[in-house]
Formats: structure tokens, sequence, C-alpha cells
């Protein structure tokens, strides 16, 4: 019997169920879950072994390396030469430390922050300062000079300390 004028026929038992798909095999899945492991390894080591550049390119990815506690190898830079003097500047007391950094390493590296830390007589941190060379590339085998001065330091400062400042 057909269905009335206006109806629309019924469908046949089961006809609406939506399509299942077929599931894939372990081994296809395996083999994709093992590429995608492969390739995110690949750009983290990448990033990681390459940061030099990837910093030199692109300046403000030493903020993300900074951030993850990952800096910039610092192995092969050397401060020497390191000395410091005390003179009035403006009227006021001033300190100013002066150095070289040299580059012992093979390849241009980005010279990080150089950390001025003054300490009193019990050895406790009193007051620091960070300086950032105007060119802070440094090519293989290069060495830069560098002078960094603060004014009005603590009374209260016995030694010194030069060095770089973490996370690059």
């Amino acid at each position: 019997m057909a269905a009335p004028a206006g109806r629309p026929t019924p469908l046949r038992r089961g006809a609406n169920l939506p399509a299942l798909p077929r599931k894939p095999s372990r081994m296809v899945e395996a083999l994709s879950w093992g590429v995608l492991v492969l390739c995110v390894g690949g750009l983290l080591g990448g990033g990681y072994v390459f940061r030099n550049h990837v910093i030199d390119a692109w300046p403000q990815a030493a903020k993300l390396y900074t951030a993850l506690g990952v800096g910039t190898p610092v192995s092969e830079l050397r401060l020497t030469d390191v000395s410091f003097s005390q003179s009035m500047q403006q009227g006021r007391p001033a300190l100013t430390v002066k150095g070289v950094i040299r580059n012992d390493g093979a390849a241009e590296i980005t010279v990080p922050l150089v950390l001025v830390k003054l300490r009193n007589a019990a050895g406790r941190d009193i007051f620091q300062w960070t300086y950032q060379l105007p060119e802070p590339l440094l090519g293989a085998g290069a060495k830069v000079t560098f002078e960094s001065s603060t004014i009005d330091p603590p009374a209260e400062a016995r030694n010194l300390e030069v060095t770089f400042a973490p996370g690059g």
C-alpha cells in the first residue's frame, strides 16, 4: 500500500544510522604516532641546538628561551681584564667597571647581558646592574671591550663580581 499524499515514505529499518568509520590498523596507528613524536622531537631538538641562530634571526625568542630556563650558552665567552675605578660624575660618586669579552668559540655568538654585583663585607648582594653591549653579536675568536658606570653606588659595598646575566 502506498503512503498517503504529503507524507514521506518510511525508511527501511537501520537506514538512517550514521556510517561508522573503519578502525585503522594498529600498525598504521603506531606509525602515525611515531612520525608525530619524531617531528616534534626534531623541532624541539633543533630549537635547542641552534638556539643562537634562532635568537640571531628572531631576537624576541631570547625571552622564550629564558622563560624555559634555557639560556644562550656562555661557555665559549670569557670575561678578562676586568677592572674598576671610582670617580665623580655630575658632582656625585660613581663606580666604573671595564673589561674585555672574548669569544673563544668557533661560531658567532650573542653576548648576554653583563651583570655587575656589589657585595657588602658579609658577602651579601646589596646592589646590581646590567649592561648590554651596543652590538651583542660577537664573531668567532673576536673580543670587545665594555665599560659601564653607576652613580651613587652603596657606600657599604666592599666587593664586586662581574659575570654574565643568567638566562642569557
